[in-house]
């Protein structure tokens, strides 16, 4: 019985390997399910991105996970996974299907993209980029970090993965910190 529950593990893994490598043909309650069960498996953290071809701050944070030393922290403690949407009418096919359904269940039908959500390995989600407005800050309303570049997003970037990436070390974050100051620093406002 144990070796049939590894080999549904390594099944598991198997697809979610090749699912979450922007597999637009998968649809989303499948790349979700692999997802859940490789992080359970791995005791990793699901980190969920919406995402479009279109999209600038989308490219961004790709091109941010790819920085080497916030690479290595991804791969040690997330599952990252990547659902396609709002692409446009040349583009629809692109999208996983159910892929705007997962972006509702988790707040972001009218926050934009990237829109990003956290969930442990039994599919609970933990926290979503919808920022709560600052009441100490004039006229902030709050709304979605997307890619975090402002000194704001970057903080609820930050208490993200602080309260709800347990696996993630205080050490970490403050490599991952560093570097998203570093990287906002470099982008005109």
């Amino acid at each position: 019985m144990k070796a049939f529950k590894l080999s549904v593990i390594a099944l598991f893994a198997l697809i979610a390997g090749s699912a979450l490598a922007h597999d637009e043909a998968t649809p989303a309650n499948a790349v979700m399910a692999s997802a859940f069960a490789k992080a359970k498996a791995e005791k990793k953290t699901v980190m969920l991105s919406f995402h479009a071809s279109w999209c600038g701050w989308c490219h961004k944070f790709e091109d941010f996970l790819k920085i080497p030393q916030i690479k290595k922290i991804w791969d040690d403690r997330f599952v990252m996974v990547w659902l396609t949407v709002l692409e446009s009418p040349e583009k629809k096919s692109e999208e996983n299907p159910g892929g705007d359904e997962w972006l509702k269940k988790t707040g972001g039908e009218n926050g934009g993209i990237p829109f990003i959500a956290l969930f442990d390995g039994n599919g609970k989600m933990l926290v979503n980029s919808n920022r709560p407005a600052d009441p100490k800050v004039a006229n902030d309303k709050g709304g979605n970090t997307g890619y975090p570049a402002a000194p704001e997003e970057i903080g609820w970037f930050m208490s993200m993965l602080k309260n709800s990436a347990k696996n993630v070390t205080a050490a970490e974050r403050a490599t991952i910190e560093k570097v998203l100051r570093a990287e906002a620093a470099k982008i005109k406002h």
